[in-house]
């Protein structure tokens, strides 16, 4: 496997770093070989048990997908998403012709995001070598291998992996044809980094980053064959993104509620006054080692993560942003262009971020993943080089560092329950179509409507629902809110025996502002409590099944008295 395990002699500036012996080749260092392979295995093995476990779809994979079961090729290209989705063209029409290919099923749908996690794996073997030496390209595989967060976007029916793996695709790119001076060459280089563009959003921030600092490091070594080289392909970078803007993007911008939730909730947008920008950009950095690098243990079970002083030692946190800060300074001083070239479109994202454009926040950072992951390789690299000599203690000091993640990643596989967005749908809507009886009348709460149409879609399903209308902004407190669903409940009427399906958690639909209005979010008022009560008060209650906030209630209605206004 020349391809894997070919390894790039390391710079003089690099060796002198750290005093010690002459760095190794791959082939005299020992285990380094069957660790990569053994990685790149588990890896793989992980991703494909959890595709097979196939877990219910989770809110926001449902409000994208119901598009892929209720739209062709050109609906998706031409208009507006259900549930104000936002998703890469590329993406749209690849996952759709999987639907097409193999029906619309959740598997189907999440197939593209498995073959990219897995395929991330591969390519990022090539593009380690290039910035690493041996054991550290084991390191960066073994971060994504074992990362909670990577493994659950390849897992995930939406575009986050993708983008993950379009990174490693532009950074191999650029090693492939960084010497390639050829016409050829160049154009191959412009076309393929332009077609990428196509599939992964935030890109244009890899491009971005990279066309500015290879333009800028050829100006600087005035290396004017080299600068005419690079016209070409990053004309067609630049030309591509035009396209795509003009024609898809511009015509569904950002949603001005949506850039209102990251705002107020998760302050996702970068300051830039002095005193709030330090703290933000420490909070940040500090947070990018649960995502999406996906180093730092759940705490979700556990009292001692949640309240223990020593819960920030334990969680290695501190281990694994001191190698990634030790890496980013030591690159620095080592190869600066490579150091600008993985951190370029960092600095880019947090500049358009600051103008409140594209929030920092959890998976709209994956595809910087392989960057942070590569720099924090290079500092673990720089200590195994330091203080294990000829690397022979070196897969001891890969699991301290890995520990975590590889923790958290056994504890999901033994109990898939553990997985992140852990919902149940499926399951309750299933339930549903399972127990019911002709004559049934099913009543979905808004905040379930779009999983009925997405698994009556994909599926099809016994019972069609009347479904409940989200009235919290035409009312003015609880009794309004209970009397502007009269005309939902009559459409109950004559029903022996009603249904009531619901989330018990989500209270804002796509679309509206977050906490508004005031009445309907005190923690005194559960909305879902008056509806259950309502049919309490008419009924019997003769079933019950609940996972999560996902919850079938089924009540009999006496025959005298039915759901009324």
């Amino acid at each position: 496997m020349p391809l894997l395990f070919k390894s790039a002699a390391p710079s003089s500036a690099a060796a002198t770093l750290v005093p010690g012996p002459q760095p190794a080749t791959a082939a005299s260092l020992p285990y380094y070989r069957p660790v990569l392979l053994a990685v790149l295995a588990l890896g793989t093995l992980v991703r494909l048990y959890h595709f097979a476990y196939d877990r219910s779809f989770f809110i926001d994979e449902i409000y994208l997908n119901v598009n892929f079961a209720t739209r062709s090729f050109w609906e998706l290209a031409t208009q507006p998403l259900l549930y104000e989705q936002k998703a890469p063209l590329g993406y749209l029409w690849t996952v759709k012709l999987f639907t097409v290919l193999f029906g619309p099923g959740q598997q189907a749908l999440r197939l593209f995001s498995l073959l990219s996690g897995v395929a991330a794996l591969f390519v990022l073997v090539p593009v380690a070598r290039f910035f690493l030496r041996p054991w550290g390209v084991v390191a960066a595989v073994a971060m994504l291998a074992a990362s909670d967060s990577c493994i659950y976007h390849a897992l995930e029916a939406k575009q986050y992996a993708v983008e993950l793996l379009a990174t490693l695709l532009a950074l191999w790119l650029y090693v492939h044809y960084r010497e390639d001076r050829s016409l050829r060459g160049q154009l191959q280089w412009g076309l393929l980094g332009g077609l990428l563009l196509w599939f992964a959003f935030p890109l244009i921030f890899v491009l971005a980053g990279l066309g500015t600092v290879l333009g800028v490091a050829a100006l600087l070594r005035r290396d004017w064959a080299q600068v005419r080289a690079y016209v070409l392909p990053f004309s067609c970078w630049l030309l591509s993104f035009g396209l795509q803007y003009a024609l898809y993007i511009s015509k569904f911008p950002q949603s001005a509620w949506l850039m209102d939730f990251f705002d107020q909730q998760y302050d996702a947008f970068m300051p830039w006054a002095p005193k709030a920008l330090l703290p933000w950009l420490a909070h940040k950095t500090y947070m990018l080692t649960q995502h999406p690098l996906g180093l730092m243990p759940h705490n979700e079970n556990s009292e001692f993560l949640l309240t223990s002083p020593w819960r920030y030692v334990v969680k290695l946190g501190w281990l694994h942003l001191g190698f990634l800060l030790a890496g980013a300074a030591l690159l620095l001083r080592a190869k600066p262009v490579k150091f600008a070239l993985l951190t370029a479109p960092i600095v880019l994202m947090l500049v358009v971020s600051g103008l409140g454009v594209y929030p920092v926040f959890e998976r709209f950072t994956q595809f910087i993943a392989p960057l942070l992951m590569l720099l924090a390789a290079y500092g673990l690299e720089r200590f195994l080089y330091a203080f294990t000599p000829r690397y022979r203690a070196a897969p001891l000091v890969l699991l301290l560092f890995l520990a975590p993640p590889i923790y958290n990643t056994t504890a999901q596989a033994l109990n898939p329950d553990r997985f992140k967005n852990r919902e149940f749908n499926r399951e309750v809507i299933m339930y549903v179509n399972e127990h019911y009886r002709p004559g049934d009348a099913v009543y979905l709460f808004w905040n379930m409507r779009h999983v009925y149409e997405y698994y009556q879609a994909a599926y099809g399903l016994r019972f069609t629902p009347v479904k409940g209308h989200n009235v919290k902004n035409e009312a003015r407190d609880a009794a309004e809110f209970m009397a502007k669903l009269q005309p939902d409940f009559a459409q109950l009427q004559g029903a022996r025996r009603v249904w009531f399906v619901y989330d018990f958690v989500n209270r804002d639909p796509i679309g509206d502002y977050a906490n508004q209005p005031a009445w309907y979010h005190v923690d005194s008022f559960k909305p879902t409590q008056p509806v259950e009560a309502y049919f309490a008060q008419r009924g019997r209650r003769i079933d019950f099944f609940q996972l999560g906030p996902h919850t079938a209630s089924l009540y009999e209605m006496p025959a005298a008295e039915t759901p009324a206004p």
